[in-house]
Parts: C-alpha cells; sequence; structure tokens
C-alpha cells in the first residue's frame, strides 16, 4: 500500500543541484498519528523511510528497492500536518521544515 495520498499529500517536486527536492503535506488525521504515540503523535521512523522510498520512486518513474538504511538521525519530531521538505542528494536523504533539518539519513536502493 501506498502512503501518497493517504498518509501525504506531494505539493511540488523539483531538480536541485545533484539531486531533487520534494515538498510533502503530513494528512493529520491518518490512523498511524493515532497509534504512534497516543497523546503526542509523532511519525515514525519506519514511515519516513517508506515515504522517503515512495518519493525516490516518482521522480525515477520506477519502483525503487531500499537495500540499507544508515547513518539515521531523528532530530526532532516529524508532527501531523507538516509541510516539510524532502531532499535527496545520491544516497544522502534529510527532511526539512521551515530551514530545519528533521531528520537526516544514508539510504541505498537498488
Amino acid at each position: 500500500m501506498r502512503l501518497q495520498d493517504i498518509f501525504y499529500k506531494l505539493l511540488s517536486m523539483r531538480e536541485v543541484d545533484g539531486g531533487f527536492e520534494a515538498d510533502v503535506r503530513l494528512i493529520p488525521d491518518n490512523v498511524i498519528f493515532k497509534a504512534h504515540f497516543p497523546g503526542f503523535p509523532v511519525t515514525p521512523g519506519a514511515v519516513q523511510i517508506r515515504m522517503a522510498t515512495e518519493l525516490l520512486s516518482l521522480h525515477e518513474g520506477r519502483e525503487c528497492l531500499l537495500e540499507s538504511v544508515s547513518r539515521v538521525k531523528f532530530i526532532t519530531p516529524l508532527l501531523p500536518g507538516d509541510t516539510i521538505t524532502c531532499t535527496f542528494k545520491g544516497s544522502s536523504v534529510s527532511f526539512s521544515r521551515d530551514g530545519s533539518t528533521i531528520t537526516k539519513m544514508t539510504l541505498e536502493y537498488k
């Protein structure tokens, strides 16, 4: 099952020097937020990785299969309703909100 249009809305996608960026808005009433964590909903790390995989697949026009995840840092919580920029440069992926980094990770795909 794809997360696009269920968990997040893709607002825009553009090429940037050495990669691409995607702006997305998280759908605040998604069931994931009810389960993780009740009373303080945040986006689980596995969901962030899945979202990155979907965005890369959309950009590439093919299904990209995740091979490995490394150097993951969850710096601040990714919250329901957030609008974020997802930046992809090689195997480096970062999520930011209002110019501040939320998550950084290295993802390898085939």
